[in-house]
């Protein structure tokens, strides 16, 4: 059996590009054939296939994995395919976030892209043979609006992303670092960020705001918005913005943060926060379903962004030497359940057992 992993660009720089990387690493010590398919890449790897369709050599016996991100990818090519389909969910984001900051031809067009990938995934669900989102929220989505659902439920299962993070115990001082990680779009909300750290700084000046990631071109208003709020706020030598680091700095920067922060109000995942709670590192988050799901009371998840509020309370943990060990204890109790999950095991059952059953 062989097994493809298709996706429309390949990146490590995001959730899917770390799920096909893990799984492809899971079905290689399983000892299965797996191949990468995709149409542009920043990644060198034997295994990767750039010409779809063409480089593919098909088999009835093969498994065709499409990780879905949002419209894009040929569908009608991979529908042709021979062998089992299975639709591996990531979500997209909702163009809605997108509309304050770009042109009307440019939301337009994500608008458009949203809509063509719900109907899309109607089709992906009607010729696939399994379905594995890699959270709840992402499943419930999924299927949300789907007249596929009750012929699909019993096909799908939730595989969270497959990865191995780096360990670390909580470090024993006080470094007066916040930290935000992930791309610089407007979903992220990171405006909202640097008003609670506004306000974090007068109660204590010695804190500093890491901002970590990528910024994109299609929101340069966004990422210019959230310069003029840094310089309104009289904040530009307290932050510093670390644009397209590697995974070693990234991880280095994040071990020496008291928090990561989100607020975010669209999340399918969470990686950064996995990272951060595999560190020591707390988390300091908006309250979303995926967080409720992945971190469970192992997380700080606040409701209402009330930004002083936010502040004093931020603060008072990162002060509270039993508020701290409470909330660290929480965090081992949640490492302990992720490090139940047995990829490998997971991965084999689905191949072997259920994909060939449908």
């Amino acid at each position: 059996m062989k097994v493809f992993q298709h996706v429309d660009e390949f990146s490590l720089n995001d959730g899917i590009g770390n799920d096909i990387l893990g799984i492809d690493n899971t079905l290689k010590s399983l000892g299965y054939e797996s191949y990468i398919v995709c149409r542009k890449s920043n990644i060198n790897q034997e295994n990767l296939i750039k010409e779809f369709p063409t480089e593919i050599r098909e088999s009835s016996k093969d498994v065709h994995i499409l990780h879905y991100g949002g419209y894009g990818y040929p569908i009608q090519e991979f529908e042709k395919l021979k062998g089992k389909k299975i639709l591996r969910f990531h979500n997209y984001t909702p163009s809605f976030f997108f509309k304050r900051y770009i042109d009307k031809e440019m939301y337009n067009s994500f608008a458009n892209s949203e809509l063509k990938a719900k109907i899309e995934l109607e089709s992906i669900l009607f010729f696939s043979s399994r379905v594995w989102c890699d959270s709840s929220f992402n499943l419930s989505t999924l299927f949300s609006n789907s007249a596929q659902y009750k012929k699909s439920k019993e096909r799908s299962i939730v595989i969270p992303i497959v990865r191995n993070y780096q360990r670390a115990e909580a470090k024993d001082f006080l470094s007066y670092e916040v930290s935000y990680i992930g791309r610089f779009s407007c979903h992220k909300k990171i405006e909202d960020i640097l008003c609670l750290f506004f306000f974090l700084r007068k109660i204590d000046p010695r804190y500093k705001l890491k901002l970590i990631g990528k910024k994109i071109p299609a929101f340069q208003n966004y990422t210019a918005y959230l310069l003029d709020i840094i310089k309104k706020l009289k904040l530009e030598d307290s932050i510093q913005i670390f644009e397209n680091i590697d995974e070693h700095e990234k991880i280095k920067e994040l071990y020496r943060s008291d928090f990561l922060i989100s607020m975010s109000e669209h999340e399918g995942f969470g990686i950064p926060a996995m990272e951060a709670l595999h560190l020591g590192v707390m988390n300091f988050c908006y309250s979303l379903p995926t967080f409720l799901e992945t971190l469970g009371d192992s997380a700080l998840l606040f409701q209402e962004k009330k930004f002083l509020f936010l502040a004093e309370l931020l603060n008072k943990i990162n002060t509270s030497f039993d508020i701290r060990n409470k909330i660290l204890n929480n965090m081992k109790e949640r490492m302990k359940f992720h490090s139940q999950l047995n990829f490998a095991e997971i991965l084999k059952d689905e191949l072997e057992l259920r994909v060939r059953k449908f």
